[in-house]
């Protein structure tokens, strides 16, 4: 499986390669009072080894910010599109995903100024609808809570990546989730109940979840290119999602949509406008000279409100002297000593980060277009900031070759074993009509299973299709329809006979999900 959405680290995606097209550039200013033009350049030393470093990996297309000395330089690499000369820009439009915590925290942080709302309001005195499993929950989780992945509850990502759930659909939901670790006593990362914090928001405003960021923050910071949701291809500057396919890279489908879950990843924004957004945390909660945020409350959302486990190994990788935490839409942590604040995010084929060291002011934003470098962000903020710190310069995305290399061997290995363990001959238990169906799952909703030409056509709760291809007795292989989740997804659906021989559930894992469905009206 190579992408699970939104992990807090690192994306899990299996490593591939293509080929570099050529190189553009468009270089952007501002100054943080007010947006200006500039004949600076990124320093030569560093524009070489990101040069180099895109060419190894053979990204076709990235988007960089640097923010130094009050001022944002976004310069574009490569090309939006594979076998398509239009090249990237600082102003080129890219998901942006799980960049969208920061809005939404930053948004919160408006309202919690403005009076409508208390980080610490139980969620349910704004959507007095939303349950969970535990009364205990019900009543006491608290916006603050929720924007630092301290609830506990399991992550449920296939209930937001596969199903055509509304937002308040997936809401609904919650109450289904079970624990994954107790209460406030660590991170686990969600989606769903991120989104269930910008909701709250929206209800204490009394607008939609889009409007509250675009008039609190948007627009505000004059960030022109950035908005929620919508369909990115309709802007006739937006670069394209890549991944190798087949054994070649393709472009993927950028599979807009009205997104369920807004609050946690629906951000589409650039390199320039992400640099004004770091250059904003990097003051004191003003712009052009008009309070957006509170001092108090933008040093809140950069402050850890819960730690993250980590090894002493993880740590020492990563530059890492002292802890990790997560704030409010920021991870929390230092590099080098230095204080820092960051966030990735992983959409469809198009890995992002941002990071700033606020005491140093110093920040920089990487927006790649191919899940094949998913890891290369981070290597290049890394080597962006040791050049300006004025230390011995190490080579972070080559240290990363190898592990692409062997992460691509060990998944084609695996998919060899997967093949060779399957019995020559080993046909279905029953005829196919008799594993079709609807299946019900309290948390995934109805799937329907039923007859299609000489497979099994699978769709889950208005969302993904896909083809179940017999694997072998009752296994079944899913051929997703969506060429995104084909690649990403590999799946195999296993139904459980009754004493009868009947196909009364089945079982598969999505997102590391597990998922265990039951026959409608089996007892």
């Amino acid at each position: 499986m190579k992408n699970e959405n939104n992990r807090l680290f690192l994306n899990s995606i299996n490593v591939k390669f293509l080929t570099l097209m050529t190189f553009g550039l468009c270089l952007s200013f501002a100054t943080h009072c007010k947006a200006s033009q500039s004949d600076d350049s990124v320093p030569s030393e560093l524009d070489s080894y990101i040069v180099r470093s895109l060419r190894e990996a053979e990204v076709p297309g990235a988007a960089i910010a640097i923010v130094k000395d009050g001022r944002v330089l976004a310069k574009g690499y490569g090309v939006r599109r594979v076998g398509n000369p239009v090249a990237v820009d600082g102003n080129t439009l890219f998901d942006s995903a799980s960049l969208m915590k920061s809005f939404t925290a930053a948004a919160i942080g408006v309202l919690i100024d403005e009076g409508k709302l208390k980080l610490d309001d139980p969620v349910r005195k704004h959507l007095p609808w939303l349950e969970f499993f535990d009364p205990y929950l019900t009543a006491h989780v608290t916006i603050r809570d929720l924007l630092t992945h301290r609830v506990g509850l399991k992550s449920a990502h296939a209930l937001f990546r596969f199903t055509g759930f509304t937002t308040r659909e997936v809401l609904e939901r919650i109450v289904t989730l079970e624990p994954q670790t107790p209460f406030r006593t660590g991170v686990t990362y969600s989606n769903i109940l991120y989104t269930a914090a910008g909701e709250a928001a929206a209800a204490a405003c009394g607008c939609t979840f889009g409007e509250l960021v675009t008039t609190r923050i948007i627009k505000p910071l004059k960030l022109e290119r950035t908005r929620v949701g919508g369909n990115p291809l309709e802007d006739a500057n937006a670069s394209y999602p890549h991944d190798l396919i087949d054994g070649r890279q393709q472009e993927l489908r950028w599979r807009w949509m009205d997104y369920n879950t807004d609050p946690a990843g629906g951000l589409l924004s650039t390199a320039y406008d992400l640099g004004k957004w770091l250059l904003f945390h990097a003051g004191d909660g003003t712009w052009e000279g008009k309070r957006v945020l509170s001092k108090e409350m933008l040093l809140e959302m950069h402050s850890p409100q819960v730690l993250i486990a980590s090894s002493q190994e993880w740590r020492d990788s990563r530059k890492v002297e002292f802890f990790g935490g997560y704030g409010l839409g920021w991870n929390v942590m230092d590099y080098r000593g230095h204080p820092m604040i960051w966030h990735s995010g992983g959409g469809d084929g198009m890995p992002v980060y941002m990071t700033l060291l606020p005491k140093e002011k110093l920040g920089v934003v990487v927006l790649l277009n191919t899940w094949s470098a998913p890891y290369h962000h981070g290597a290049i903020a890394s080597r962006i900031f040791d050049h300006y710190l004025g230390v011995e310069p190490y080579d972070w995305a080559g240290e990363l070759l190898p592990v692409y290399a062997n992460t691509h061997k060990k998944h084609a290995e695996e998919e060899r074993r997967r093949e060779a363990s399957r019995k020559a001959g080993a046909n279905p238990s029953l005829p196919l009509s008799s594993y079709a169906g609807r299946y019900e799952h309290p948390t995934y909703g109805p799937i329907e299973i039923s007859l299609s030409d000489k497979n099994l056509a699978w769709k889950i709760a208005k969302g993904a299709e896909a083809e179940l291809i017999p694997w072998q007795f009752d296994t079944f292989f899913v051929r997703w329809r969506d060429p995104v989740f084909r690649e990403a997804y590999p799946a195999y659906v296993t139904f459980i006979l009754n004493e009868d021989g009947e196909a009364v559930r089945f079982r598969i894992t999505l997102l590391r999900d597990e998922i265990e469905a039951v026959r409608a009206g089996t007892p």
